[in-house]
């Protein structure tokens, strides 16, 4: 009988630290395959992707939807940490949500993109940010964005004048 067991950590470091059994270890590592992360395989997005896109258009019956620019760029700057399983999922939805003849960005469903490391904790930066994204996402609808956002109209006529946000 042969076992495949594969994990996302580094079992040498566990077996050091005492958080796995040093005879399972052996028994297991045989033959070791490393697999970098996603992220760390830039050309096999694309790679991946033309193949995830492939499949997904046959099967939901859209052979002619194309990936947007704005969309690639997307893809490849994400840090993908579900690695090609996340990948497939988020190609699945987007060949069936996209309404046009190409997938755009807010077709792909990885609305936290750029947020797994936060470049500021200044709150009044997000603030903005927020304010911003809400409008948009209600197409500059102040009574919807503050439903969104979770505050008075008076405090959101406020902060707009506050950051210089023009409607």
């Amino acid at each position: 009988m042969r076992v495949i067991a594969a994990n996302n950590r580094y079992l040498r470091e566990y077996v050091r630290d005492k958080k796995f059994r040093e005879d399972l270890y052996y028994r297991l590592s045989v033959f070791e395959l490393l697999v970098p992360p996603l992220r760390e395989r830039g050309k096999d997005i694309d790679v991946l992707t033309e193949h995830f896109l492939s499949h997904f258009r046959a099967q939901h019956g859209r052979p002619n939807l194309k990936l947007s620019a704005a969309a690639h760029r997307m893809l490849q700057e994400y840090s993908w940490p579900g690695n090609v399983r996340q990948l497939r999922n988020v190609l699945d939805s987007a060949v069936v949500l996209a309404a046009g003849s190409e997938v755009e960005p807010s077709d792909l469903s990885l609305r936290d993109v750029g947020t797994d490391r936060l470049d500021t904790l200044r709150i009044d930066l997000w603030e903005e940010r927020l304010i911003r994204e809400a409008l948009a996402r209600t197409d500059n609808n102040i009574i919807e964005a503050t439903k969104l956002l979770g505050v008075s109209r008076a405090t959101l006529y406020r902060k707009l004048e506050h950051y210089c946000i023009e409607r």
